[in-house]
C-alpha cells in the first residue's frame, strides 16, 4: 500500500486576507469581520493583530472592540470569499482531482499520493502553489504535508499565520505527543473541558488513557478520541464538488404523544453511526414541519435527561434545526 501524501493549504484569517486585497489600507491596522447593525454581532473573522489582543471567532463584537480598540470593523462579504476560493481551486486543480474544500474560509486538502512522476515531490508542489497563489492572487497560504488530513491540519495550526510543516509517514504520534490538546483537530469544546476535569492538557497525557478509560469518560465518542489522539485518520480526500456522506431519516407523527419515543429512536440510530471511530458527525439537522411539534419537542428535551453521548445540546426551529 503506497504512502498517502496529503497537503493542507490554508490562507490564515481568510476573510481578512481577502478584504485586505480589496483595500490595502487595512494592512496597517487590526481588522474585525462582523455583521453590521446587529445589536449582538459576533466576530466572524479577525486579523492576527486582533487575535493577539485576545479576540476570538464567535466573540461578541462589543467585547472584541474593548480588547482591540483600534480595529477596523467590516461586514462579511461572502461573495468575495467564494470568488477567492474558486481562484484557489483553479490554481490547485492541475495537480490532482482529489481536492476537498471543507469550507469557504481558505482551507483545501489535496491528495498528492502517487503524483510525484507528474509534478515532482509533494513538498515541491507546496512551494509551487504558494508562489503561484501569492503572485497571481495576492494571498499567502500556509501549507503542511502529512499522511492524513488530521495530522496535516494540526501541522498547519502550528505554523499559523505563515509557514510550512512536513510530518513524515509513521511520525504522526511522535509529532502530536507534545502538542496542547486544543491544537488537535476533531476535539470539540466539550471534549477539552472533560479532559481538563482530569487535569489533562497535552496529547501525550490524554493518549495514555486506554480505550476503556476513554469510553468511561466520553461514552461512545471514546473510540473516536482514541484514534484522534494517535493521529489515525483514514478518511479520504473527497473529489472536487463531492460532499461528505449524509445519514438521513424521516418519520411522520400521527400524534404528539409519540414525539419523545421517536426522538429517542432517532438518537439510538445516531449512536449506531457513532460506533464507527472515525464517523463522528460534524452536525445533526432535525427538521420539524409543525410549529406546535417544535414547541413540544423543546419542552420535552428541557425536561428529559439522558439522551446519551454525542448529543450535547439541541436547537429546534420550524423547518430546520441544527445540533
Amino acid at each position: 500500500m503506497r504512502e498517502r501524501q496529503i497537503l493542507h493549504l490554508n490562507v490564515a484569517d481568510f476573510a481578512v486576507a481577502v478584504e485586505r486585497l480589496v483595500d490595502s489600507r487595512l494592512r496597517e491596522r487590526p481588522v474585525l469581520i462582523a455583521p453590521a447593525g446587529a445589536a449582538r454581532s459576533a466576530v466572524f473573522d479577525m486579523s492576527e493583530e486582533a487575535f493577539r489582543s485576545g479576540v476570538r471567532k464567535g466573540m461578541a463584537l462589543n467585547r472584541a472592540l474593548k480588547l482591540c480598540r483600534d480595529a477596523a470593523v467590516l461586514p462579511p462579504h461572502p461573495d468575495r470569499y467564494e470568488r477567492a476560493m474558486r481562484e484557489l481551486l483553479t490554481r490547485t486543480l492541475p495537480y490532482t482531482p482529489l481536492i476537498e474544500q471543507t469550507d469557504t474560509q481558505g482551507h483545501l486538502f489535496l491528495d498528492l499520493s502517487g503524483t510525484s512522476r507528474l509534478h515532482g515531490p509533494p513538498p515541491d508542489v507546496g512551494w509551487k502553489l504558494r508562489r503561484a497563489i501569492k503572485a497571481e492572487i495576492g494571498l499567502n497560504p500556509i501549507w503542511s504535508l502529512a499522511a492524513n488530513k488530521l495530522v496535516a491540519k494540526a501541522a498547519s495550526r502550528l505554523v499559523k499565520p505563515t509557514g510550512e510543516y512536513i510530518v513524515g509517514g509513521g511520525e504522526e504520534e511522535t509529532f502530536l505527543r507534545p502538542l496542547p490538546l486544543q491544537i488537535l483537530p476533531g476535539l470539540e469544546r466539550d471534549d477539552l473541558t472533560r479532559f481538563r476535569e482530569f487535569n489533562l492538557t497535552r496529547v501525550a497525557e490524554a493518549a495514555k488513557l486506554t480505550p476503556a478509560q476513554l469510553a468511561t469518560a466520553f461514552g461512545r465518542r471514546g473510540a473516536y478520541l482514541h484514534q484522534v489522539l494517535r493521529g489515525v485518520d483514514d478518511s479520504p480526500v473527497l473529489p472536487v464538488g463531492e460532499k461528505p456522506p449524509v445519514v438521513t431519516a424521516e418519520h411522520v407523527f400521527g400524534e404528539r404523544n409519540g414525539l419523545l419515543r421517536r426522538l429517542r429512536q432517532l438518537h439510538a440510530a445516531l449512536e449506531t453511526v457513532l460506533e464507527c471511530p472515525l464517523a463522528a458527525p460534524t452536525g445533526v439537522d432535525l427538521g420539524l414541519d409543525d410549529r406546535e411539534f417544535v414547541a413540544a419537542a423543546e419542552d420535552l428535551l428541557r425536561r428529559q435527561a439522558g439522551f446519551g453521548d454525542g448529543l450535547a445540546g439541541l436547537a429546534l426551529g420550524h423547518g430546520d434545526a441544527v445540533l
